[in-house]
Parts: structure tokens; C-alpha cells; sequence
């Protein structure tokens, strides 16, 4: 199992670095995976002009809160840039990023996470990830993910007891069942 760190209060106003550390960042394309004319993805129109979130988990994150991973996949035309993610029963998700043994958040509204034309992002614990306040966990919420050009994407997520439980997303070769 992968080591949790929380967040730290030290008593003095790192808003301002925060901010600044999250807007470096989150300017920068997050993790995607360009797909290839091997990926399952780029082999079916089934996939073809859609954006889809193929997965939604979230497992328990420190003592009040939820770390939330998705796959977006991303079959449009163009890229799509993530306004906000708002969780059912929880409100709007803020984005995480680990930066040593720190945990940097940023609301999405002020970041720049971009899921590039004909790619997937997969957010994990070493790349990008979301935090939601709380400490009950519910059953299926519906996530929904709001792309700047007005169009969203929804999903009904999963509360699961810890992160060895993650969805393994492989997509197999579109040549073998």
C-alpha cells in the first residue's frame, strides 16, 4: 500500500505560496496518455467524438477527507480543459498534486488540467488527483466533470475501503478479446 501524507498546518499564511506553487503546477498539461493506433480507444467509433469518465474512486484521505483518482478519456476533436468536478452529496472536488511530502491543492477553476484530443487522463497518486471534505462515504454518487467550452461528462463514482481496491484501467489491444 502506497504512504498517505496529510496536510500540515503550520500557523502561518502560505495562501499566497500555495496559490503561486498550485498555479505552476496545474498550468501544465496533466498526465495523459497520447492513444495509439494500438489503444482500444483509437480502434473504435464506439470512443470516437466522445469524452468519457471511465472511472471514479475514491478512498479515505486522512482523517476528513477523500482522495478521488478518474480516467478521462478524451475522443473529441479538440482539447478539453476541466472547469470544475463536483461530487453528488459533496459539492466541487479540488485538485491535489504531491510536491515532495507535501500535498499542493488547487480549486480547478483557477488551474489549467487539459485532456488533450484523442487522449486519456489517468489520475493516480503519483500524478494528479482530487480531495473531497468530508467523512462519510455514500453510495454511487454521481460525479460530474464541466469542460470550459460548456460541455460535462458524468459518472456514478465508487466509495472504496483503500487504494490496494483501485481499479487496474488497461485497455486490452482491440486485436485479442
Amino acid at each position: 500500500m502506497k504512504q498517505r501524507t496529510t496536510l500540515h498546518d503550520t500557523g502561518t499564511d502560505t495562501k499566497p505560496m500555495r496559490l503561486a506553487a498550485a498555479t505552476l503546477v496545474f498550468t501544465l498539461i496533466a498526465s495523459a496518455v497520447t492513444a495509439s493506433t494500438q489503444d482500444v480507444h483509437s480502434q473504435s467509433s464506439e470512443y470516437e467524438g466522445s469524452v468519457l469518465v471511465e472511472h471514479a474512486e475514491f478512498v479515505p484521505f486522512g482523517s476528513d477527507g477523500f482522495a478521488g483518482y478518474l480516467t478521462i478519456w478524451n475522443g473529441s476533436s479538440s482539447d478539453k480543459v476541466i472547469r470544475s468536478i463536483e461530487v453528488e452529496a459533496f459539492g466541487k472536488a479540488e485538485l491535489a498534486k504531491r510536491v515532495s511530502d507535501d500535498v499542493v491543492r488547487s480549486m480547478l477553476d483557477a488551474s489549467v488540467v487539459t485532456v488533450p484530443s484523442k487522449s486519456e487522463l489517468h489520475m493516480d497518486i503519483d500524478t494528479v488527483f482530487l480531495l473531497l471534505n468530508g467523512t462519510k462515504a455514500i453510495e454511487s454518487p454521481k460525479i460530474t466533470v464541466r469542460f470550459d467550452d460548456g460541455s460535462s461528462a458524468s459518472l456514478q463514482a465508487r466509495f472504496i475501503a483503500d487504494d490496494t481496491s483501485l481499479t487496474d484501467h488497461h485497455h486490452p489491444s482491440p486485436n485479442k478479446p
